[in-house]
């Protein structure tokens, strides 16, 4: 299910919480979102998606995204906010996100 968090300017955080439980009872997966633009904005709002997928459980379930490429832009990034995306998004694929670690990536995008 996708939320459209990180491509509308205007959503809340609020947003993943309510599309995380609207996805759970009806038996589908979320959809993570990233976006293209290396910005600090983009960058902390795609990894609200795995807080919150920490959080809500969301991490241990089918997993689908919309990311144009941005993965592989990350993974050869020297742009360290960048690669947090890579870096994160490997250990939410493998189950192996923790909350503290996510909520410290989330902290050091500058």
């Amino acid at each position: 299910m996708q939320p459209n968090y990180v491509f509308n300017a205007n959503s809340k955080r609020e947003r993943l919480y309510y599309n995380a439980e609207a996805a759970k009872k009806l038996g589908l997966c979320v959809e993570l979102e990233v976006h293209w633009e290396q910005t600090p904005e983009m960058i902390t709002k795609y990894l609200e998606y795995l807080d919150v997928g920490v959080e809500e459980g969301y991490m241990n379930t089918v997993k689908m995204y919309y990311e144009s490429g941005a993965f592989r832009s990350a993974c050869v990034s020297d742009n360290p906010n960048w690669r947090l995306i890579y870096d994160c998004t490997y250990k939410f694929a493998k189950e192996r996100l923790t909350s503290e670690e996510i909520k410290k990536a989330i902290s050091d995008v500058k």
